[in-house]
């Protein structure tokens, strides 16, 4: 009978030959020899978008009001000047009537005044002429003189009140002329949707119509933060439409957001414009494209593959291969433009080395 050592000899043995080599081939990584590549580098970043218009002018309320009619509807052309909302004046007229009555009260109060202040200054003037002939005591004259003075103030006071109601009557009519909202300019409208049917209460800033420029269209896209630096304003651009197949149309970027589009991804991203020219091409807002950007060029550069790069101690280095004696080395390089698939290397290596991939 095999003794326990014996066993337990054979049952290590068996275990040390299967779990290394299935463990090998779940940790081994597949490597490749390249050689080094010269010829033209492109950077490109593209990005999925819609569009819209370029030239976006928004009406909003500067107060509270309430909306009687919309003369417009989605995606009406309009001329500038052009009547669009017409604002419930009901309220407005209420409070005019109000002051125009109470104008009238204060008109009449305002000559019963008029006449207690003419009589009042006829009999101090009276009591003055007695007092200076000695028939008047002088006690007498200043009573006059106080009651005058207060005869005089009320219709001051009086006269006051009769050019506040004035001024809010001249108010009221402003605000009426002035309670409608007409086109600043031509284009099409847009927006109008939250008050299409009118008789609706709107608070200060809000949006009531949108106008656009048909003529001036803009793919708007979201760009990841890392991506930034290689966007600015005015930087050409081209877009692609999936309605126009085919078609590439020319473009330039107008416009990058200052902050970040509130999504669920943890990668930070900002709204970007690319105006183009769609000048005759019947656009219409919410279409879908692309837009691409060619944000580097460079002609002659030496080129790695991505897996090629390492990086160790703050340095970058690839591995060079000798592909005659298999040997391998370490070499310190200074890399240059990246794409999504290769590395400028602008030194360190030469066209005639072969580097070491790992995928």
């Amino acid at each position: 009978m095999p003794s326990l050592k014996i066993i337990i000899l054979v049952l290590m043995l068996a275990l040390s030959g299967c779990t290394p080599n299935s463990n090998s081939k779940v940790n081994e990584s597949v490597e490749s020899v390249v050689p080094v590549h010269k010829g033209n580098l492109e950077g490109k970043l593209t990005w999925r978008g819609v569009v819209r218009s370029a030239s976006r002018l928004e009406i909003r309320a500067d107060k509270k009001v309430k909306i009687g009619k919309v003369h417009v509807h989605n995606f009406d052309a309009i001329k500038k000047g052009q009547l669009l909302i017409e604002v419930d004046r009901s309220e407005t007229l209420k409070r005019k009537r109000e002051l125009q009555e109470a104008f009238k009260n204060q008109e009449l109060d305002f000559e019963s005044m008029k006449l207690k202040y003419a009589q009042g200054a006829k009999n101090f003037n009276r009591k003055k002429t007695l007092a200076e002939k000695g028939i008047l005591a002088m006690k007498e004259l200043e009573e006059a003189q106080r009651d005058y003075k207060v005869l005089e103030n009320e219709l001051k006071a009086k006269e006051l009140e009769i050019q506040k109601a004035l001024r809010e009557i001249s108010q009221s009519d402003v605000e009426l002329k002035a309670a409608n909202f007409y086109a600043p300019t031509d284009g099409v409208v847009t927006g109008v949707w939250d008050i299409a049917t009118g008789n609706v209460e709107v608070n200060a800033g809000q949006a009531l119509v949108t106008i656009i420029d048909p003529q001036s269209f803009a793919l708007w896209v979201q760009v990841e933060e890392t991506n930034l630096a290689m966007v600015s304003l005015g930087k050409k651009a081209q877009v692609t439409l999936d309605t126009l197949p085919g078609k590439v149309l020319q473009g330039s970027i107008f416009e990058i957001s200052s902050n970040a589009v509130d999504t669920n991804s943890r990668v930070k991203m900002y709204n970007m414009g690319i105006a183009f020219q769609g000048k005759d091409l019947e656009l219409k807002e919410g279409y879908a494209g692309e837009g691409s950007l060619i944000y580097a060029n460079k002609p002659n550069a030496l080129t790695v593959p991505l897996g090629a790069l390492k990086y160790l101690d703050g340095k970058d280095f690839l591995v060079v291969a000798n592909t005659l004696s298999g040997s391998r080395k370490t070499v310190p390089i200074q890399v240059g433009i990246k794409t999504d698939t290769e590395a400028e290397i602008v030194s360190g290596v030469s066209e005639t080395d072969s580097v070491v991939v790992s995928d």
